[in-house]
This record gives structure tokens, C-alpha cells and sequence, in this order.
């Protein structure tokens, strides 16, 4: 299974061009790189909301720990996934987040 290569931008713009009958479901599937799976189930209304579970951090955690992760690396201490798991688990018991 492949990992997907689009933004909800260009998945909107398929279903979009697909539903003023610009483009076929094939030619929607060759011009923006959508699966036509995807398209099929969005056009039909279905899987309008995203699947899996929600961030576990907010945007602002998420900054610091990029900034964390990049200054572990510049003063040459690996950032393993273990350290970054640590620094979450941190991050998430300090604010009450998860």
C-alpha cells in the first residue's frame, strides 16, 4: 500500500473537477494523482471525515519539540526515537494533554 502524495487542496480540486464533468474518474486519477478509490468514495459522500485519531500535540508543542529535536542534533547528541518519546511524554504530562 502506498502512502498518499496529495493535499486535501488537490483532493478537493479532483472531486471538484470531477463533479462539473471536466474530467473523468480516470482522467481525475492521471491529472491530480488522486487513487480513484478515493476519488469513487468522495464523490459518492463517503469518508468525509478523516480517519484515524487527532494530534496528540498542539501546534505550539509540536514547534518546541522540532526546536528540542534540532538542538539535540547541533550539539551532536543523537535524537533517537526513544529521546523524542521521552521529551512528548514530557510535554503531554506537563500540560494534561492526551
Amino acid at each position: 500500500m502506498s502512502s498518499k502524495t496529495y493535499s486535501a487542496d488537490v483532493l478537493t480540486a479532483a472531486v471538484a473537477s470531477m463533479k462539473r464533468r471536466e474530467f473523468s474518474m480516470h482522467a481525475a486519477t492521471r491529472e491530480y494523482g488522486v487513487p480513484q478509490s478515493t476519488l469513487k468514495d468522495h464523490v459518492a459522500g463517503r469518508q468525509l471525515e478523516p480517519i484515524g485519531r487527532g494530534a496528540d500535540l498542539t501546534p505550539e508543542q509540536e514547534t518546541f519539540l522540532v526546536a528540542y529535536r534540532n538542538h539535540m542534533v547541533s550539539v551532536c547528541i543523537p535524537a533517537t526515537r526513544w529521546l523524542i518519546k521521552q521529551k512528548v511524554n514530557m510535554i503531554v504530562n506537563s500540560c494534561g494533554t492526551y
